[in-house]
């Protein structure tokens, strides 16, 4: 899986999308994304699992919990990583 990594999910604000804690999920890598991808972000040095959300006024990033609430990336420094392309899932 050329230009891919893995990267493992902490904590539940993507189970609406059956990404839970502790699964792997894999992400190929790519600078740019299409509106309603999962991507993995870089937002101010911390990396982040959310559904993006394009609109003409604003980049959004969606939880999949609505424990969450959604991340306005207006003014905010965030590179994206790469696209989620697949999950392995946590077993104990």
């Amino acid at each position: 899986m050329k230009d891919c990594f893995i990267l493992k999910v902490k904590g539940d604000s993507m189970i609406g999308a059956a990404i839970e804690d502790g699964d792997f999920v894999v992400i190929r890598k790519q600078g740019a994304a299409n509106n309603k991808d999962i991507i993995a972000v870089d937002l101010e040095g911390r990396a982040t699992l959310k559904r993006l959300s394009i609109d003409k006024n604003d980049i959004i990033l969606i939880p999949e919990n609505d424990k969450y609430s959604p991340i306005s990336l207006k003014n905010r420094e965030a590179l994206v990583l790469g696209v989620v392309i697949g999950v392995i899932k946590y077993v104990a």
